[in-house]
């Protein structure tokens, strides 16, 4: 599932400046090749909560090492806005992951666990650990870059700064590809373990 929005109040995100300023700042550390980036690519970088479980073991919460707080408090109106998109237009769906979702497991009192920042762009790939609907936010100013998207959907999208889109990422094989410029990219995500965690 897929919808793309160009909301126009994203556009008065006086953050977003502040926000690419600081994360280009970020580690340079390099991605090992795999599922997501090819070898050389840019890590990108977790912030927020992850579920934790060994066999046998109950599932616990924990932030990842990498969380700064002082970049999710810079995101914070983003987030918000962004859920209240997510909620107004996806409500079922949204409802669903609510319900299901530690309360204080959700940043800021929404029903995403987690920001993760990529700078680099990715190869083909699912994302295991999302549930509902994750939400991709561009920020920046560049060339190139879309997203394409593969089985079941076979679209190609051409992507800006501050778009948003919403992507079932766990069931949509999905890359992006190369661009020039600055270009950043938020995704706000809840892991698939809420639904588990959230139950026991």
């Amino acid at each position: 599932m897929l919808l793309h929005y160009l909301p126009a109040k994203l556009f008065e995100f006086d953050n977003a400046e502040k926000l690419s300023r600081v994360m280009t700042t970020k580690t340079k550390s390099k991605a090992r090749s795999g599922r997501r980036f090819r070898k050389g690519a840019i890590e990108a970088i977790h912030h927020g909560y992850h579920c934790y479980k060994q066999k046998g073991e109950q599932a616990t919460w924990k932030f990842f090492e990498t969380t700064d707080e002082y970049f999710l408090l810079s995101v914070k109106p983003l987030l918000q806005y962004v859920e209240l998109i997510y909620k107004t237009h996806h409500f079922s769906i949204w409802c669903n992951v609510r319900k299901n979702l530690p309360l204080s497991c959700g940043l800021f009192d929404t029903v995403y666990t987690t920001v993760v920042v990529n700078q680099d762009y990715s190869e083909w790939h699912y994302d295991p650990q999302d549930c509902g609907l994750t939400a991709v936010v561009y920020i920046g100013e560049f060339i190139g870059g879309e997203l394409l998207l593969g089985r079941p959907c076979n679209l190609k999208i051409t992507v800006g700064n501050m778009d948003l889109i919403f992507l079932n990422s766990l069931s949509v094989y999905h890359r992006s590809l190369p661009f020039t410029g600055k270009k950043l990219v938020l995704g706000f995500y809840s892991s698939k373990y809420t639904l588990k965690a959230g139950n026991k």
